[in-house]
């Protein structure tokens, strides 16, 4: 489900960018960058969007390309790293043939190639960057936009989050466990501003690095009794979204397990 959601984007995010890059086109080939993880644990969802992008990309060329011209994906692999990234937003403005990007993947690896594209003057459209801050980045010393995407922001998503754990989970106490980077902390900004303006109880917030499998560090913060109580309201946390969910469990068996586990259901 998720796989599909990520071709729409992706092929919805190349018709927007031709659209707007058609008035500026020369040569035979309309070249279009597409910066994404295609190794790395992020892999899987940048192989969906270049399968979008693909996609739209075989159906332009097939009706006959945009005013006579055929379109060319350069697939560009950045791991959603942000020193790859911006190495490879160096490679994209090099080349004087691109004419926009289809990306980031990631918000870090967004934010950190940015940048590069606002100073140099390329388009780019990202399906899933959703970090608040690239609304404020993205602008030129003159206010012309050079950044733009076709999801919602973490702000909107932390408020949802929030209000779902109060309203539909019935919980008055929560823990965020959130990767430290600009999408989850972001994300863990955006949901404990809205946790406290209605009402719930953030009894703690930790950070842990991408990769992580042993949250010891964070856990021995709350030992014995305490811990153990405690582990009947920690139902939500936000872990890698790229690694962390079982595609063979739907929302719901995710959600549910740990309340099974507790006895709360």
């Amino acid at each position: 489900m998720l796989g599909n959601g990520l071709k729409f984007l992706g092929t919805a995010c190349l018709m927007g960018l031709l659209l707007a890059a058609v008035p500026a086109l020369a040569g035979d080939v309309i070249k279009i960058a597409v910066p994404s993880p295609y190794t790395g644990s992020a892999a899987g969802f940048g192989e969906n969007v270049k399968a979008g992008v693909t996609l739209k990309v075989e159906e332009i060329n097939a009706a006959g390309g945009i005013n006579g011209k055929k379109v060319e994906a350069v697939y560009l692999d950045e791991q959603c790293e942000p020193r790859e990234a911006a190495t490879v937003s160096t490679k994209i403005a090099n080349d004087k043939d691109i004419v926009g990007i289809v990306g980031h993947l990631c918000s870090s690896a967004h934010l950190a190639a940015l940048p590069t594209y606002v100073r140099e003057g390329i388009a780019a459209i990202s399906p899933t960057a959703t970090n608040v801050t690239i609304t404020t980045k993205n602008k030129d010393d003159k206010g012309k936009v050079w950044s733009f995407r076709n999801v919602y922001r973490d702000d909107f998503q932390g408020k949802f989050l929030a209000d779902y754990v109060q309203k539909v989970m019935g919980l008055k106490k929560v823990a965020v466990f959130y990767e430290n980077n600009d999408y989850g902390i972001g994300l863990k900004d955006a949901f404990v501003s809205q946790a406290k303006k209605i009402g719930l109880t953030i009894v703690g917030e930790e950070a842990y690095m991408k990769g992580a499998q042993d949250f010891t560090p964070q856990l021995t913060k709350m030992k014995g009794e305490p811990l153990r109580r405690m582990r009947r309201h920690m139902q939500m946390i936000f872990q890698d979204p790229y690694a962390s969910l079982n595609p063979r469990m739907t929302v719901g068996n995710i959600v549910g397990e740990p309340l099974e586990v507790h006895n709360i259901l």
